[in-house]
């Protein structure tokens, strides 16, 4: 999986990992070897400070990308996530799981 929000972040997701990239530079800026779960759909914010991973137990996890932290999980209940998104104003997200339900909600 990969999503390239902005022109100097690019983030990427194997079977259990997430890594963000500043291509520009070449450089990792941020990585997690283990997400909590295989990770199904990913996203970054607008403004690049977020990270969200959609992972196939149901799970949502956000990482803030300046202070390298997990900022929370979520489990909607919705199955697996199998999409994911940041509103433009960057605390708004949507996740869409296997049985055609949503969940939104308010990051901030």
């Amino acid at each position: 999986l990969a999503r390239w929000r902005r022109p100097d972040r690019l983030a990427a997701a194997g079977l259990r990992d997430l890594t963000v990239w500043d291509p520009a530079a070449g450089a990792e800026l941020f990585r997690v070897d283990d997400a909590g779960g295989e990770v199904s759909a990913i996203d970054l914010s607008a403004d690049g400070r977020l990270v969200a991973a959609g992972c196939t137990d149901g799970t949502v996890r956000v990482w803030d990308l300046g202070r390298g932290v997990l900022e929370a999980v979520f489990d909607w209940r919705i199955g697996a996530v199998r999409g994911l998104a940041f509103a433009p104003d960057g605390f708004t997200c949507v996740a869409a799981g296997e049985y055609g339900r949503l969940a939104v909600w308010d990051l901030g």
